[in-house]
């Protein structure tokens, strides 16, 4: 969702995920690293950021990954 300042893109985002993801914090702040992301899209059906002004590289190529299936692995803690 693009537009203009007060377009209501934030309200419109907010609305469709009250509506097919219903979360007590409806839109987030970017994700500091990629596990900080991978950990969201596999709790939410839908993620909304609020207030960006645009988007690094890098922060593109792992939205791109989560979009089209990508997938994300770390070590998992020796127990």
């Amino acid at each position: 969702i693009t537009g203009p300042h007060g377009s209501a893109k934030s309200t419109t985002s907010k609305m469709i995920r009250a509506l097919l993801d219903p979360n007590t914090a409806p839109a987030r702040s970017l994700f500091r690293n990629e596990q900080d992301l991978a950990v969201s899209a596999e709790s939410n059906w839908v993620m909304v950021f609020d207030n960006l002004s645009g988007l690094r590289p890098a922060v593109s190529d792992a939205l791109a990954r989560v979009s089209t299936g990508g997938g994300f692995a770390a070590r998992k803690l020796y127990t």
